[in-house]
Order: structure tokens, then C-alpha cells, then sequence
């Protein structure tokens, strides 16, 4: 009986891993901002194996699916009104149940990937989803309508912690931050094919085809993971752990938990940073469109088109960042760098629109697209710092805490924006940058580095050898 254990779809624990040597920050390059490393073994050649880019397209693809299924209701709230005779209130009711539906699984699908892995989560959260989907384009009345959008917005929520994990465990450190930003490109993607897309389809087919036709992207997506998705490639790391837990690796236990405890810290300060982060985003996706319109004379097409502008700049920029957090090895100092030129942008963007000057069109696109672009450092950030086998549960919390601030701030500041004109609003969300700039925990990250260059370096495992007659 062959000893190898079959592959259920679960990634092993996959703590940071790279290349001998070191990077220009310090960091030896393969080190995350944890600064764990272990030696090449035959999970780190794997990972070098084109198998990881198929990997990285299939997470892209279901992330893609996942999002469009949730937010297609907002491009297709117009038929919808028109074929159920429905206020604008009610639909608006009907896409906040998809959101929160969206709130309340996120964490669970994270955990659900930890325990299951993430083939499993992700085949059965999009299948689910896929059902959900069509079960709301036959709903006979409002109730039934509302109850399968909540079921889409939980069910589609099983892709963003798996397929992040999934691209974490298949890709080395110093290739992750341009995978991770990659796969992030999914969402402006598939929002721009969707806002082309489906509001004439819908136009033409009905509201129903249109969730018909959604409903079944997400069965084939599903099916293509189940085939094809598997667990990252296993490690010879429970050594390492060994040695690292109670200090036979020739270092101090205490510097040991001390170094774990540190890791934690870093992890609680960057779920902040993330929602500090996030906050600007969404309240500048959700307004720019509107400040275009009222505060700068703009038709509401043409503000839309350059807000898709805007969105699809950031599918060029979030790869060039996350290819350069790899080649400095360095994703703190970088992420600090770019919340300081967010803060300097958001400042530009409060004069114009405190003066009223016609400079504040190019400003706020700026903006929108600057604050997006740094945004998929976050999550490889924060998995770098979790552990492989609780990824999914950091993930998981980083996107329930972003979600929420979706929830709420654009509630809050478009009431800021009502009663103080839009330099208020965006002075309020320009202190969500600038906090983050001071939060973003670089100590921890240079602190890593540090004890690498104290720490004595292990050569590579020696290749077994074929044993020779005599």
C-alpha cells in the first residue's frame, strides 16, 4: 500500500519560504514580513512548476464569478424595478440583504478553508451560489427573492479567503505579491465586463435570463475548481516547527515566543491598517461618480466612464506593486510608502474641492485609482503573517472588518457630505491613510530582518543520492 497520502484539496501549512540569499531590504529574499525561512525541499520546487499559474487562474476565475454574482444586482436593479414594479427603496433592501449575507459568511468560508481546504470550499460555496443565483431568478414574490439574494451574497463569499489562501500556498514569497495582486485584478475585471455586459442583456433577455445566465458561469467555474484545484505542494517543515518550538535549533526559546507574540501584535495591527486603509476606498468609489456630477458639472455617463477608467488602471498598477514588494522583500516599508502619497493625494483632492477648481476631476480619479493600487498588499500581508493553517481565519477577518467598513461609511459619510460639502467628507476619510501610516507595522518587518542577518544560515538539505553497488 503506497504511502502517500491522497490529495483531498487541503493546503498543508505553508509558513513563508524562499531563496537562500538576500534581498536589497535586508530581508532575505523568500522571507515574508515574519521573516520565517526554511530550506528548498521538494514543496519549494513544486512551487516552481507551472502548475502554480493554473492554480493562480483558477482562484482569479472564482473570485471573479463570486463577485459579479454579488454585485450584478446593482447593474441589473433597473430591470429588475421594471419587471417587478418594485421602489427604489425596495431594491435597495434587496441588494443590502446580498450584502449582508456576504458580512456574515465571509469568516466562516476562511475557517471552512483551514479545516477543508481549499478545493472543497470553494466547488461547494460556488455551486451553492450557482443555485442560489437561479433560485432568485424564479422567486414567485419578494420574500423568496430576498431570501435567495441573502443565500447568493453568503454562498458567494466562499472565494475570497480560499482562493487568496490558495495563491499563498502555491506561489513562493517572493513571487506572492504580484500573484496575490493578480488574482485582486478579478474584481475590477469582472465589474467592467459586467457593467458592459449585463444591463443590455438584461435590457434585451429580462432580469431572469440575465441571473440564469450568472447561475450557470458559477456551476461551470465551480466544476473547473473541483476538477482541477489541489492543495499546495506538502513540505518537510515539521522540523523546523520542532526546532523552532523548543529551541534545538540552537536559539533561545523565550526569543523564540517572543518572536511569536511579536508576529501576533503585527497581525492585530494589520487587520487596522486594513480597515484604515479600505476606508477611503469605498467612500471614494461609492462618491466620485457623485462629486463629478454635482461639484464639477459632469453628464452621469461620462462620469461613470472615467470612474471605469480609473478602475481599470488599477488592473496595470496593483501587479507593478506587488512585483515590487517582491524584489525589495520588503512589503511594510513599501505599503508605508504608498499610504504617505495617499495622504499627500487626498490633501490635493481636499483644496480642489474646498477652492471649487476644475483640477479636482483629475485629482479624485487619481486618487480613486492610488488608493487602490497598494490594496493587495493587505491581504498577502496579513496571510504572511498567520499561520499556513490558519490563513483562511485571517483572511476571513480581514475581509468581514472591510466589509463592514463598506457597511457603514458610505452610510456616514454621505451624511458628512450633506451637511459640510465634499472637503469635509474627504477630509474625514484622508485621516484613514494617514493613521495607517504610523499603524503599518515596519518594526516588526525590519526587526525579522535583523535577527536573519544575526541568525546563522542553513545551507539546503542535501539531495539523497542513489546508493551505488559495491
Amino acid at each position: 500500500m503506497s504511502g502517500e497520502a491522497p490529495d483531498d484539496g487541503r493546503q498543508r501549512e505553508n509558513p513563508d519560504e524562499g531563496r537562500h540569499g538576500d534581498g536589497p531590504g535586508g530581508v532575505r529574499q523568500g522571507e515574508g514580513p515574519d521573516g520565517v525561512q526554511h530550506g528548498d525541499g521538494p514543496g519549494d520546487a513544486a512551487r516552481e512548476s507551472p502548475a502554480r499559474w493554473v492554480m493562480m487562474a483558477l482562484g482569479l476565475s472564482a473570485w471573479a464569478v463570486g463577485a459579479t454574482a454579488i454585485y450584478q444586482l446593482s447593474l441589473l436593479l433597473p430591470a429588475l424595478r421594471s419587471e417587478r414594479d418594485l421602489a427604489l427603496s425596495t431594491g435597495g433592501l434587496l441588494v443590502g440583504l446580498s450584502n449582508c449575507g456576504l458580512a456574515v459568511g465571509l469568516l466562516g468560508w476562511g475557517i471552512a478553508a483551514d479545516r477543508f481546504g481549499e478545493r472543497a470550499v470553494m466547488a461547494w460555496g460556488l455551486l451553492l451560489c450557482g443555485l442560489s443565483v437561479v433560485g432568485a431568478s424564479l422567486a414567485g414574490n419578494l420574500i423568496l427573492l430576498g431570501f435567495f439574494l441573502a443565500l447568493v451574497g453568503l454562498t458567494a463569499g466562499s472565494v475570497y479567503a480560499p482562493s487568496a489562501r490558495l495563491v499563498m500556498g502555491w506561489f513562493p514569497a517572493r513571487q506572492r505579491g504580484l500573484a496575490m495582486s493578480i488574482t485582486q485584478t478579478s474584481t475590477p475585471l469582472s465589474a467592467a465586463l459586467a457593467a458592459a455586459l449585463l444591463p443590455g442583456f438584461a435590457d434585451t433577455h429580462g432580469f431572469r435570463a440575465a441571473f440564469v445566465i450568472m447561475g450557470g458561469c458559477c456551476l461551470v467555474v465551480a466544476l473547473l475548481v473541483a476538477l482541477f484545484v489541489r492543495g499546495a505542494p506538502p513540505r518537510d517543515e515539521e522540523a523546523t516547527e520542532t526546532a523552532a518550538t523548543d529551541g534545538s535549533d540552537g536559539t533561545d526559546r523565550t526569543a523564540k515566543l517572543s518572536a511569536e507574540t511579536r508576529q501576533r501584535s503585527a497581525l492585530r495591527r494589520m487587520y487596522g491598517v486594513s480597515v484604515l486603509l479600505f476606508l477611503p476606498q469605498i467612500t471614494l468609489m461609492t462618491f466620485t461618480v457623485s462629486y463629478l456630477v454635482d461639484a464639477q458639472g459632469w453628464s452621469t455617463s461620462s462620469a461613470g466612464q472615467a470612474m471605469s477608467v480609473a478602475l481599470l488602471l488599477t488592473v496595470v498598477t496593483r501587479p507593478i506593486v506587488g512585483h515590487r514588494s517582491d524584489r525589495i522583500g520588503r512589503r511594510l516599508g513599501l505599503m508605508r510608502g504608498i499610504a504617505v502619497v495617499n495622504v499627500a493625494v487626498m490633501a490635493a483632492l481636499i483644496v480642489c474641492a474646498a477652492v471649487g477648481t476644475r483640477l479636482g476631476s483629475a485629482v479624485v480619479l487619481l486618487a480613486v485609482t492610488s488608493l487602490i493600487t497598494g490594496s493587495g498588499l493587505i491581504a498577502t500581508t496579513v496571510a504572511e503573517f498567520a499561520k499556513g493553517e490558519r490563513r483562511g481565519r485571517a483572511l476571513g477577518v480581514q475581509n468581514t472588518l472591510q466589509n463592514g467598513t463598506g457597511v457603514v461609511a458610505p452610510a456616514v459619510l454621505g451624511g458628512a457630505i450633506g451637511v459640510g460639502g465634499y472637503a469635509t467628507g474627504f477630509a474625514l476619510i484622508a485621516v484613514g491613510p494617514l493613521l495607517a501610516a504610523f499603524l503599518i507595522p515596519v518594526a516588526a518587518e525590519r526587526a525579522a530582518g535583523a535577527a536573519k542577518e544575526a541568525a546563522p544560515r542553513t545551507p539546503p538539505p542535501p539531495a539523497d543520492r542513489p546508493r551505488t553497488a559495491p
